[in-house]
Formats: structure tokens, C-alpha cells, sequence
């Protein structure tokens, strides 16, 4: 009964701050009550003059939940001006937009492998002025080579990597992407050290923190990241305990709606 009263409560609120802090409420209104739409949809919203270009309800409350909630930013230390910010699964950029206006004479990478939603990142990245955001189409993973990524028709936000041989659903279509190892990502985008390393890769953030060397970790100040239970043998515990063995303090959120999912942030001290 708790757990639903939250999120009852979360709704009615995030109902609220949307109609609070966007301000074309009729593409609001099309957004989420309307017919589906094949298009990009353009959020103006309060903050900053801040606009987003989004395709779906799920990248619009993404935009939510990055840009009005501030959820990486709320569990993790203030972004320093000139810190070096990498965005793992940076979709269609709700954090590097994020991370930009927090850090302007810092750096902004933003790593994502599903085409189309890069696409969208980068005029986000270009509608609203941000000089220091760099992006790449690649996907990060334990080590580098290829993997094949399953994309959703209808939320391509929630496209997942899979190292198994069963056929796409209906609902979606598979693609071989390009992968690098954490190791690999920071030779290509050449940082000593990385401040702060966001990550949301729908479940494989286990597969790219837990097969790095202590070297590579040891090279990154602070990890916040959004971690699926899927499994028994992948839990949010067993990730902050290993994060800790390396060197890391950690604390831990539960998020407000999906008992799977949790936010979790290590630093160094």
C-alpha cells in the first residue's frame, strides 16, 4: 500500500510539473493524450528557454525526469563548471542538456548506440546552443567488438543490448552495433580522468563496471547510474559491493514507481 500511495502521489506531482514548467502545453496534450505520431514533437520548456525535440511519451517523461526531476543530478554531488562528464546511453541527450548547463567550460560526451535516437541528441545538442557536448554512435560494453542491440518500434529509449539467438518480437527489430570497453572509450575520447560517469544502458551496466581492471575504475571520481534487477545474480547489493571493493563510497535510491530499478551513486572521497 505504500509503495502505490508513492506512486500515485509521484504522478499527480510529475502531472503538475509539466504543466508548470512546459510551456506548449498543446504539444504537451498531443504528446501523451494524442494519436501516435511518427515525427519529432518540440518541447519548449520554462528552464532556461530549454527546447526538446522528442518522438515518444517514454523520451518525453525521460525529459522529465532529467530536466524538471533532475533525478542524476538530485543523487549525485553538485556538477562542477569544468569537470569532464561522460553519459553512457545518453539517448536522446535529456542528460547531456543536463550536464552541459551545469558544466560550460567542462566536457560533455555522450556515447549511444541506436542511430535514431543519436540523431535526435544532436539537434537537441544544436536547438539549444551547447558548445561542449561531443557524441559518438557507439555502444560501451565489456570489451570491444559487436553486439547486437533490439530496438522497440514504439520506445526506442528502451532499446536493449542481447547476446542471445531468438527473433525479434513484432514490436521491435535487431541491428549489430559497435562496442568499446570502458578502457577503449577513454583512450578514443583521450581523458586522464573522468568526474563523473552517468550510465543507463538498460541492464548491462553490470557487464561494462564489473569487467574493468582496477586501473580503468580508478580513473573515474564518481559513477551514478540507473541499475535494473533482472536477474537473482545481478542486484543493485552485489553492484554497490563491488563498486566499494574498488574503492568507491556508495548509497542507493529506489525509484519512485519500478521496484526493479534503482539509482545508485559511488565517489571517491
Amino acid at each position: 500500500m505504500k509503495r502505490f500511495l508513492r506512486k500515485v502521489a509521484y504522478y499527480l506531482c510529475s502531472v503538475v510539473l509539466l504543466l508548470v514548467c512546459v510551456k506548449n502545453w498543446s504539444t504537451l496534450f498531443s504528446i501523451f493524450l494524442g494519436k501516435a505520431y511518427t515525427g519529432l514533437r518540440w518541447l519548449k520548456l520554462r528552464r532556461a528557454n530549454l527546447t526538446m525535440a522528442v518522438t515518444t511519451k517514454m523520451e518525453a517523461w525521460s525529459v522529465k525526469e532529467s530536466l524538471l526531476d533532475r533525478f542524476y543530478t538530485r543523487y549525485s554531488d553538485p556538477i562542477q563548471a569544468n569537470w569532464t562528464i561522460v553519459d553512457i546511453g545518453a539517448s536522446i541527450g535529456e542528460f547531456c542538456v543536463e550536464a552541459a548547463l551545469q558544466a560550460p567550460d567542462g566536457r560533455v560526451i555522450a556515447f549511444e548506440p541506436n542511430p535514431g535516437s543519436i540523431n535526435i541528441l544532436r539537434q537537441n545538442v544544436r536547438v539549444n546552443s551547447l558548445k561542449n557536448v561531443e557524441s559518438y554512435n557507439v555502444g560501451i560494453w565489456k570489451e570491444k567488438g559487436e553486439i547486437t542491440l533490439e530496438i522497440k518500434h514504439d520506445e526506442s529509449i528502451q532499446a536493449r543490448t542481447l547476446d542471445c539467438d531468438k527473433d525479434a518480437g513484432p514490436d521491435s527489430r535487431r541491428t549489430t552495433i559497435p562496442v568499446l570497453s570502458l578502457n577503449e572509450m577513454m583512450k578514443l575520447i583521450d581523458a586522464d580522468k573522468i568526474d563523473l560517469l552517468k550510465i543507463d544502458t538498460e541492464g548491462t551496466e553490470f557487464e561494462i563496471l564489473m569487467s574493468q581492471p582496477t586501473e580503468v575504475l580508478g580513473r573515474i571520481e564518481r559513477i551514478i547510474l540507473e541499475v535494473h534487477e533482472r536477474r537473482p545474480e545481478k542486484t543493485v547489493a552485489q553492484l554497490g559491493q563491488f563498486l566499494e571493493s574498488m574503492g568507491y563510497k556508495t548509497r542507493c535510491h529506489e525509484n519512485y514507481v519500478h521496484n526493479h530499478l534503482y539509482y545508485l551513486y559511488a565517489w571517491r572521497e
